[in-house]
């Protein structure tokens, strides 16, 4: 899948498009042996070997990123991949004893090795980016839970609502993936509604398997939130959005009226970003629609920062095939209150 999306970009070298849409299957075998190969994977990145010399002679830091973004595809279909979720990242080898009174972490090697993994596992950069990309939702929420919570939610109040906005990719996650909520806040019981209109369309269920962890209670609402869908439900004590892109020049328009909703609620937002470049459009939109609220302004709860837990898997930003993007790279929490 990786090839044939490669086999679509235009040269990286001078934007050349020679590729014809729509594609049939063959196309992407016949670009491939047309185009000149780039970097140690030798993809098909450039329409002629003068851009490939020039690639090579002044971006081998992206052709670099897109050797590793073709190593994780590789390793996605591995053996050692399947035994990374299914043997080692597994719970019950979590040294929950250690971890118990100071579970605070800061990176991802710290959460790889609560699974007590062999050393050949911790120095596999695919095992870490494969990993990363999986947790890195639930594991950005936890990072940021206090931000996006105090201080006006009690400690003593171990409940916590939140709506999470525009739910994409994290709505159609496994479900054990957010019992991790659980384990680095015990006690805690978390109510979570995703609500966009890609959020799958859920039969309704009765009761909680009996294998779930009831402290993590997760509801799909598929709808826009600022038509209907903020009118059912209550306000809940913060929300979440995962890379929304609420300031990119294509979606600005369209998110307007979502997040004006959700700024007139005046609770907490943990917002993620694609890169720098995203995050200071988002920041860009939300003061321009908080200038439209006359005696309010802006906080942020967390200044806007590279996030520790970001996807460390790159992918391909089809508007910007020069900067691939991480999922949720940079994190802010800002919340709207009155200006003094």
């Amino acid at each position: 899948m990786f090839l044939d999306a490669v086999a679509r970009l235009p040269c990286l070298q001078c934007g050349h498009q020679t590729k014809q849409f729509p594609m049939r299957s063959d196309d992407s075998s016949d670009i491939l042996t047309k185009w000149v190969g780039c970097g140690r994977k030798q993809l098909p990145l450039a329409c002629s070997r003068e851009c490939a010399d020039t690639l090579q002679k002044n971006r081998p830091d992206l052709l670099i990123q897109y050797d590793s973004m073709m190593e994780d595809t590789e390793y996605s279909a591995t053996p050692e991949a399947i035994k990374l979720f299914a043997e080692v990242l597994q719970p019950d080898r979590r040294d929950s004893i250690q971890w118990k009174n100071n579970i605070h972490l800061t990176s991802w090697t710290e959460y790889f090795k609560l699974y007590q993994p062999d050393d050949h596992w911790l120095k596999d950069v695919r095992a870490l980016r494969m990993l990363s990309s999986a947790y890195s939702y639930v594991m950005t929420l936890s990072k940021f839970l206090s931000d996006l919570l105090a201080p006006y939610h009690a400690d003593s109040e171990k409940k916590v609502d939140l709506h999470i906005i525009g739910a994409r990719a994290e709505a159609t996650m496994p479900r054990y993936l957010w019992d991790d909520l659980s384990f680095f806040h015990p006690g805690w019981q978390f109510n979570i509604t995703l609500v966009g209109n890609h959020v799958p369309v859920m039969p309704a269920r009765n009761k909680t398997r009996s294998k779930e962890n009831t402290l993590v209670q997760l509801e799909m609402t598929n709808g826009l939130y600022h038509e209907s869908v903020a009118r059912k439900l209550t306000t809940p004590d913060a929300f979440v959005m995962y890379n929304p892109g609420i300031g990119h020049p294509y979606l600005r328009e369209s998110w307007e009226p979502t997040v004006l909703s959700v700024l007139a609620s005046r609770k907490p937002m943990l917002i993620t970003s694609f890169n720098l470049e995203d995050q200071q459009r988002d920041i860009k939109a939300l003061q321009k629609l908080v200038a439209k609220l006359h005696g309010y302004k802006l906080q942020f709860r967390s200044n806007a920062e590279q996030n520790p837990f970001r996807s460390l898997k790159l992918q391909v930003d089809p508007r910007n095939v020069k900067l691939p993007i991480q999922t949720n790279s940079r994190a802010m929490v800002v919340q709207l209150v009155q200006a003094m």
